[in-house]
């Protein structure tokens, strides 16, 4: 309150009733405005709530839309797998969208094994050994490239330090695959399994993708260890199996450097805590006294490779004897299985993704010399959800259209208005979804209506699912007339919903005319209490001037009462 505000309190209460009274009867353009403001706000909510049910609704139907990114209809297979032998597991797969359905006689010969070898046993696992030096495990010396073939556009390889922290390439053989996409040479590396290897790219972040290929000869570095020659102007398109340029790659193995206090236990935690090139990893454990060695990697061919480089660490342990392993216990081998009678070849046991065509397969640790049925079908109920949702959000956008849009008669017969019965926009928008959901669309194929597919709408206009089988049947035996019925039926319903959803439609544009009303509301309520209170000042500046004049007057008449008094009296 300023210096300058005058306080009602010492003012008579005759005369503060007076002002409470005036400045209550000059209120009432300030309650209008405020029960208009609230009005406004209460609207604003609808139109949000309105642009959240529109948004569900669009959101859910475009997921059933082949058009739209988010489509997801006919994305889910669903698998089973029946061991021969009752108890067993022989096999665990999963499936994508792109999987056929159909049945697989999964036959298992034999599993991938990884190469590993041992020690001669210590007396005691954690006493001191005794030996110094520096042996190398996962590759060698230095990294060497052999078996060098070149092809068109390739000139040859060459090693390389490792880039950006990266760890190196593992040993195998890797294979330059070039193609041309839309004038464009691309290549990228594979190893022997076709596996694409992660390489820089000249922006240097890292890629297993196709790339751009170099425009000008010269190296290219893949970060990993290994430089790649190229003449860009005579390329040729080469895969791994049509003559693709290759080389065999062998990394720098880890250099472990022991000491005479280092026990059995401490050497094997230096071996595993060291970093290895991908895929050489050699892990360690200590059995029976033993210092058992396997390598990361299974397959035929995948071999340890270890060797003093000073001192006579693993030739004292056991583990080499004249440069060899001297105690090998299991040999490296590939997995051989048969699908459907095709024999099938694989150096691991698991995550096999290219095996059956959109089927990821791993075979179990019991499979050996044991068979599996593999049946993968059509997940319908991944669709009929998906279906599901866009009934929910179609019925729960209608529900709320025909109470806000609805005049209801109460019990003492007057009538409630819903907040939206004078916009027709909405009216319109609420019986053109109706309509077309009932409509018959020229799809050219053998359904034409929603109800065709068992979609209906029932006595109370609630849309659902009334034939559960008769959709089910549709997916299963007519797919793409199910999409295409989905596609026209939907897009229509779509089209509508945009005229009132995103940043040009008709809610938004509401939503800022109400909020445009109600910041105008606010400016006429504040400036509206401004006055007031400039009034109320102004009364009670005017009555506390008319108290003081009273207060003088009855001062006065008091001391000519006094004066006279006395005077009539003495007289």
């Amino acid at each position: 309150m300023s210096s300058n505000t005058i306080s009602a309190t010492n003012l008579d209460p005759t005369f503060r009733t007076i002002i409470q009274q005036t400045l209550e009867a000059e209120r009432q353009p300030l309650k209008r405005l405020t029960a208009r403001r609230d009005e406004l706000q209460v609207q604003k909510g609808i139109y949000t709530d309105l642009g959240n049910l529109l948004n569900n609704l669009q959101s859910a139907l475009r997921n059933l839309i082949s058009s739209q990114p988010s489509y997801t209809l006919g994305g889910a297979r669903s698998v089973k797998v029946t061991p021969s032998v009752a108890g067993s597991t022989v096999l665990a797969a999963s499936a994508g969208s792109t999987a056929a359905a159909g049945q697989y006689e999964v036959s298992v010969t034999s599993l991938a094994r990884a190469h590993r070898v041992r020690s001669d046993a210590v007396e005691y696992v954690n006493q001191a050994l005794g030996l110094s030096g520096t042996f190398r495990l996962g590759g060698l010396a230095s990294a060497q490239v052999s078996g060098v073939t070149t092809a068109e556009g390739i000139l040859g390889f060459q090693t390389a330090a490792t880039l950006d922290g990266k760890t190196a390439l593992g040993s195998d053989t890797y294979f330059v695959e070039t193609r041309q996409q839309d004038g464009v040479w691309q290549f990228r590396l594979v190893n022997s399994r076709g596996e694409a290897q992660s390489i820089r790219r000249t922006d240097g972040s890292y890629t297993s993708e196709w790339q751009s290929a170099p425009t000008e000869a010269g190296w290219v570095d893949t970060g990993r260890g290994l430089q790649i020659e190229f003449n860009p102007a005579a390329l040729q398109a080469r895969s791994r199996s049509s003559g693709a340029a290759s080389v065999t790659y062998t990394p720098q193995g880890v250099a472990i450097t022991v000491s005479a206090g280092d026990s059995l236990a401490d050497l094997a935690l230096k071996i595993n805590q060291a970093v290895y090139a991908e895929g050489n990893r050699v892990s360690i454990s200590i059995v029976n006294n033993h210092l058992v060695l396997t390598h990361q990697r299974s397959g035929a061919d995948i071999l340890l490779q270890a060797a003093d480089e000073s001192g006579t660490v693993l030739e004292s342990l056991g583990v080499l004897q004249g440069g060899a392993f001297k105690t090998v216990l299991q040999t490296p081998s590939d997995a051989v299985f048969t699908v459907n009678g095709l024999t099938v070849q694989r150096g691991r046991n698991d995550n096999l993704s290219d095996v059956i065509y959109g089927v990821s397969l791993s075979l179990s640790a019991d499979a050996e010399g044991k068979a599996a049925t593999l049946v993968i079908e059509d997940d319908l109920s991944a669709d009929v959800k998906a279906v599901q949702s866009f009934l929910d959000q179609f019925n729960a956008l209608q529900k709320y259209l025909a109470d806000k849009t609805a005049t209801v008669k109460n019990s003492d017969n007057t009538y409630t208005r819903g907040a939206l019965v004078g916009d027709g926009m909405f009216r319109n928008l609420r019986f053109d979804l109706l309509r077309q959901f009932q409509a018959s669309y020229a799809t050219g194929q053998s359904f034409s209506r929603l109800e065709d597919i068992g979609l209906k709408l029932d006595g109370d206009l609630k849309a659902g699912i009334s034939d559960r089988s008769a959709l089910e049947n549709a997916l299963r035996s007519d797919r793409n007339a199910v999409k295409t019925l989905l596609d026209a039926a939907l897009g229509a319903l779509d089209s509508r919903l945009n005229q009132f959803t995103g940043a040009d439609g008709y809610v938004k544009k509401s939503q800022e005319s109400v909020e445009s009303q109600i910041e105008l509301t606010r400016k006429a309520i504040d400036q509206m209490n401004e006055r007031l209170a400039q009034r109320e000042q102004t009364l009670i500046q005017q009555f506390a001037e008319m108290q003081t004049q009273m207060t003088l007057m009855l001062y006065t008449s008091q001391q000519m009462n006094s004066i006279y008094g006395n005077f009539f009296r003495s007289g």
